[in-house]
């Protein structure tokens, strides 16, 4: 089946990760055999039902925002810390191992976490400690008939009157059978209330030594940690006190320093400046005096033009004055000749015009007298 993965393409991998049930991760040269490997781990694995389940717990660790994944953290014990790209992936990895149980913090959530101290025996790491082993892991050498001294009846044994405690009492060989677990109520009062008795009375040792193992670790850890803050001031005042002489020293080379350097570059740079000067004045006399060189051959060169376009000029404006007095001597002329045409007009229409006067007044005498001759005619008729 390795080879079988070998073989495959990034793509094919992927697609096989997300069908068995895990997160679809970028595949590189180093993460390609740890996939490969859960692959087969989890093809091969017979209680593959947890599997979608995990996986669907870490795809919901990966899609936590920066705020959730701190309260996530902060519920198990750990500090606040600014979340980057780079502290992401290291605490999404430490919350999917608290909640796959991996972890220590599980334990340590207690100690570290600002919330009221609650104590959970559970929970507590045992370094030092030595307690009984399990009597289930022991081999009684009582027999079988031994044991059942009291004619306890297998066949009798109901759900009905089985203990709080049964799933330990079923690992006792001592008081019964692993196979079918007998009732308390089948055994003698006596017996039965040692049992409670004992019971109780273990159950308060336990109890009394975890207080007084939960109040000394408690005063342990304030004297620890009223020894850190201590130490941790006192060693803060002597960095501080040594950070702050190093800081003055070095301020004060600096100034040195900076004050050589400062006179260094003043030399240098006004040497560099006067260099420039000397070089920007040849610059600009050289300049000046080939701008000025072109400028006296442009403007001959622009007289020379302009003398010439005069001349061009000047004899077109005379023809054109001349040409324009020919026109005009040409049609004073022509008004002449009209006027004396006029002229003679003018005497024949007043010839005529007299003539004409002269006629129309004999014509209105010749009718005045025809009127008064008839006139005269009339009137000597009426008479």
């Amino acid at each position: 089946m390795g080879h079988q993965f070998d073989s495959m393409s990034d793509a094919q991998l992927q697609a096989k990760l997300a069908a068995a049930g895990f997160p679809v991760l970028p595949i590189t040269a180093t993460t390609r055999p740890l996939l490969m490997k859960k692959l087969q781990s989890g093809l091969v694995s017979k209680n593959c039902q947890e599997t979608p389940k995990y996986y669907t717990m870490v795809d919901r660790v990966y899609s936590m925002s920066d705020v959730e994944l701190q309260k996530a953290l902060v519920e198990f014990g750990y500090r606040i810390m600014p979340v980057t790209a780079t502290t992401r992936k290291v605490l999404l990895k430490k919350l999917i191992s608290i909640y796959d149980g991996t972890s220590t913090a599980r334990k340590t959530a207690a100690n570290n976490s600002s919330k009221e101290f609650c104590f959970n025996p559970s929970t507590l790491s045992r370094p030092d400690y030595k307690f009984a082993p399990n009597l289930s892991s022991l081999k009684s050498s009582v027999s079988e008939a031994d044991i059942n001294i009291f004619g306890i009846d297998r066949k009798t044994t109901t759900e009905q009157f089985r203990p709080s405690f049964e799933p330990e009492a079923n690992k006792n060989p001592l008081l019964y059978n692993n196979d079918t677990p007998a009732t308390l109520d089948q055994l003698p009062s006596r017996t039965k209330d040692c049992n409670m008795r004992n019971m109780d009375d273990y159950e308060k040792n336990i109890i009394d030594m975890f207080q007084t193992f939960s109040s000394q670790q408690d005063k342990r850890f304030r004297e620890m940690l009223t020894n850190i803050n201590t130490t941790r001031q006192d060693m803060f005042q002597n960095l501080s006190n040594q950070q702050e002489v190093r800081f003055r020293e070095l301020l004060t080379d600096l100034n040195c320093a900076r004050q050589e350097i400062y006179q260094t570059v003043s030399i240098q740079q006004e040497k560099c400046f006067k260099e420039l000067l000397t070089n920007l004045n040849s610059t600009r006399q050289n300049m000046f005096q080939e701008l000025s060189n072109q400028q006296d051959k442009r403007f001959n060169d622009l007289i020379a033009s302009l003398q010439s376009t005069k001349d061009d000029v000047c004899q077109l404006l005379y023809d054109q004055r001349e040409k324009q007095f020919e026109e005009l001597l040409s049609n004073v002329n022509r008004i002449k000749v009209e006027k004396a045409i006029l002229t003679k007009l003018l005497i024949i229409y007043r010839q005529n015009t007299t003539k004409y006067f002269s006629d129309y007044k004999k014509q209105m005498l010749k009718k005045e007298m025809v009127r008064k001759t008839f006139r005269d005619y009339k009137r000597s008729w009426i008479y």
